[in-house]
């Protein structure tokens, strides 16, 4: 009869066992211990604003209350008005958050008032509009690896609108043998909640397809908020040069066809507003004024 042994676990089965079990341990220890980090948004304002644009930015704290550090991988967002999304981005980065401290980051939103009246077309009359800013910033902290941390901004931002130029009328002053002398009557509506100055106001006016006059406004123009201006613009025209057809309107006292076209530099009462040009190309019919 052959004598019976007992089956023994190798030593090296037993000590692989027991270091898997320890680092399992290690890990759900770590795990454990790490804690998600918190995100704040420590300051959004605006940083640019012009006639055309605007540029707001957010700065998102992170705070990473672990020993060990943590990496900002990346982040996205999404900048809603009225509650759809307008402008979303995201950015690839490699920021290290040391243990027990906190960075700041930097995010500006940068768009055009002509894209904002083409999808939100009820913004056109309003000053201001509310929005919401969606941040989320993927970082990777050991042992748990990847986490992705949301956090919310809602705030108001002004909305400008671009001033409106138009002929009232064009005045005879004198009417001699060589020359007409005229006042151009402009009315320049300021529909915005602050005012406005306008320099350096070039044009090139065009009366019954003549030639252009050219010239330039020296004086500054400055219109309150919600409200327009009367600005003359005194030009003399050679009958010589003006043709048959525009002396008889003009002494005939008949509507009279226009082409204006021009620039302004205009600034606003408003913070960090950015000196902007404003351009106008204006045709039509006028009356002549005697």
């Amino acid at each position: 009869m052959k004598p019976t042994y007992c089956k023994r676990t190798p030593f090296y089965l037993l000590l692989l066992l027991l270091l898997t079990f320890t680092a399992c341990s290690t890990i759900n220890s770590l795990s454990n211990s790490v804690s998600k980090p918190e995100l704040s948004v420590s300051d959004a304002s605006v940083t640019h604003l012009s006639l055309q644009d605007i540029e707001l930015t957010f700065d998102i704290a992170i705070n990473n209350p672990n020993p060990v550090a943590v990496n900002l991988a990346d982040y996205n967002y999404d900048f809603q008005l009225n509650g759809q999304s307008f402008i979303t981005g995201d950015q690839i980065e490699k920021t290290e958050i040391q243990a027990s401290s906190s960075s700041t980051i930097q995010v500006p939103v940068r768009f055009g008032y002509r894209e904002l009246y083409d999808l939100f077309t009820s913004l056109r009359d309003k000053d201001e509009t509310s929005y919401d800013f969606l941040f989320e910033a993927g970082i990777n902290a050991p042992v748990i690896g990847r986490l992705n941390v949301p956090i919310e901004k809602s705030g108001t931002l002004p909305v400008i609108k671009l001033p409106k130029l138009s002929i009232k009328n064009v005045a005879l002053e004198n009417l001699s043998l060589t020359k007409a002398d005229v006042e151009v009557n402009l009315i320049i509506d300021n529909p915005n909640a602050f005012d406005l100055s306008f320099s350096n106001f070039n044009y090139n006016l065009s009366l019954n397809d003549t030639s252009p006059i050219s010239g330039t406004m020296d004086q500054a123009i400055h219109i309150n908020q919600k409200s327009e201006s009367e600005v003359t613009v005194p030009i003399s025209l050679s009958l010589l040069e003006m043709g048959a057809a525009l002396q008889s309107v003009l002494r005939g006292g008949d509507d009279i066809e226009y082409s204006l076209e021009g620039s302004s530099t205009v600034d606003a009462s408003l913070p960090l507003f950015s000196p902007s040009t404003f351009n106008f190309d204006r045709s039509g019919l006028v009356n002549i004024q005697r």
